[in-house]
């Protein structure tokens, strides 16, 4: 089945979340990633538990659907394998402090001497301009410094962030479809261009209720807790034995609570509560009646009243939202985790978190985690055990495909040599490394190659997903 993006080719020099977040969705759409990562210790992420067999589940969870190859850019050798790939990149993506890329000689005006047509991508805490360009930003920074940790929590009490880190995934989205933009624009007139992404700025024309309040009124926003700043009962509720979310957020809903629901129809002729604006402003008496009468039942009763009524609501937990009934409804039975294992339970958030992406395909998850694992460079779709097992997970379980790895790197133009994995030292991951076997080689530019006296600069290793990429064993080519 091909995918929107099939065909275009990304290299992605950023690291953590924000970067990573951009390439995972343009990969999991059919874009070919290259991921580009430090020689020692690789994407910072690659340290960050919880760990699955010695390998990050942090770094598994926004780094599905890519390749990975580790190069040091302060050296020459390296910077030329970089310049050799990004003449035939579609999109080059990074997130280095303004500057950083032209002390390296791959910020996008040195790009575009070699790739005129290059869409260059880069995201910073402030922009590429400006008197903050300097300044380093992260997500934490961003909330706080546009005001968003201002809003967040109760009135009265410590500032607030978000569970998520929504700046960083904002910014990996906005990155999203700005690179789509810039894409479309090169293909009606073959210009390239710089793509400018700050962490803050994304998020700005988020607060529309806030600016129209405060440029409207006057009003600077203040934190509203479990409730909505302007709709009501729009919020979190407690009942006998927890908590539920509640949505009314139009007049027909609310009517339909009050009939349907709380068999409570006087509420609708209560001058207090006629019209969403006058439940707004009484919201503290209304939210007092509601879980006075919520009080003598459930949750999963309040929840499947207000479902047979039509009154939107669920539950407030994670491991509610991955639990079978969605998932599987929608994806399948089970997920599958980056080495293939499936979790036939789904509500296990330790299970969970390792998951390198449910499925919506038919096809194998090896596929569709790897792109280009499963025929595009010659590995064959079988039914194999070993294979099996391996589906959707780290290529570096699979064998004897030597001539792939070849034909990957020959659409770069590469120059490489093949060696044994037990002798190529630092691979892109300092995590424990996989025992080596005479079968399992690694693509490498670094230290002396077996079997000849020329050495090659040490910089460069490259790996598949979250661990090497697999060959199989032969001398050195």
């Amino acid at each position: 089945m091909s995918l929107p993006l099939d065909g275009l080719r990304v290299l992605d020099i950023s690291q953590i979340m924000a970067g990573p977040y951009c390439t995972m969705v343009l990969a999991d759409m059919g874009a070919d990633v290259t991921k580009i990562e430090k020689i020692k210790g690789g994407d910072d992420s690659r340290q960050m538990g919880p760990y699955i067999e010695d390998e990050s589940a942090c770094f598994m969870q926004i780094n599905r659907n890519k390749r990975s190859v580790a190069l040091n850019l302060k050296d020459p050798a390296a910077r030329e394998l970089f310049y050799d790939m990004a003449r035939q990149a579609d999109v080059i993506i990074e997130n280095y402090r303004p500057g950083v890329t032209q002390s390296l000689e791959v910020d996008y005006e040195s790009i575009k001497q070699i790739n005129p047509g290059i869409i260059y991508a880069s995201i910073s805490g402030y922009g590429q301009t400006g008197p903050y360009a300097n300044k380093g930003g992260f997500d934490l920074v961003a909330q706080g410094a546009t005001g968003l940790m201002s809003m967040t929590g109760e009135p009265g009490r410590r500032p607030l962030k978000t569970g998520v880190a929504v700046y960083d995934i904002g910014a990996g989205i906005t990155a999203v479809y700005s690179i789509l933009a810039a894409y479309i624009h090169r293909q009606k007139t073959g210009e390239g261009q710089q793509v400018d992404v700050a962490i803050g700025e994304c998020g700005i024309p988020w607060f529309t209720w806030e600016a129209a309040a405060y440029f409207g009124e006057g009003r600077e926003p203040q934190p509203t807790g479990w409730r909505h700043r302007v709709s009501a009962p729009y919020q979190a509720l407690a009942t006998r034995d927890g908590y539920f979310m509640l949505g009314c957020a139009n007049q027909r809903t609310w009517e339909r609570f009050c009939n349907d629901v709380v068999n409570k129809p006087e509420w609708i002729d209560d001058s207090r509560f006629a019209t969403n604006s006058d439940r707004g402003r009484n919201v503290e008496e209304l939210e007092a009646l509601i879980e006075e009468a919520f009080a003598d039942e459930d949750t999963d009763t309040w929840r499947q009243r207000c479902d047979a009524a039509g009154v939107p609501t669920d539950q407030h937990l994670f491991a509610g939202l991955v639990g079978p009934a969605l998932y599987r409804a929608r994806y399948g039975p089970g997920i599958r985790t980056s080495d293939g294992r499936q979790c036939e339970d789904a509500g296990l958030c330790e299970q969970v978190l390792v998951h390198a992406a449910a499925d919506p395909s038919p096809e194998p998850v090896a596929r569709r985690t790897y792109r280009g694992s499963a025929g595009r460079y010659g590995y064959r779709r079988r039914a194999s055990g070993r294979t099996a097992r391996a589906r959707g997970g780290r290529l570096g379980s699979l064998t004897g495909r030597c001539g792939s790895i070849r034909a990957a790197l020959a659409r770069f133009g590469l120059r490489y040599r093949l060696m044994p994995r037990a002798v190529t030292g630092q691979s892109a991951t300092t995590r424990s490394p996989r025992k080596p076997t005479s079968q399992s080689c690694m693509l490498t530019v670094g230290s002396q190659c077996p079997g000849t006296r020329r050495s090659v600069s040490p910089s460069v290793s490259v790996s598949r997903g979250s661990s090497s990429w697999p060959c199989s064993s032969e001398a050195p080519v």
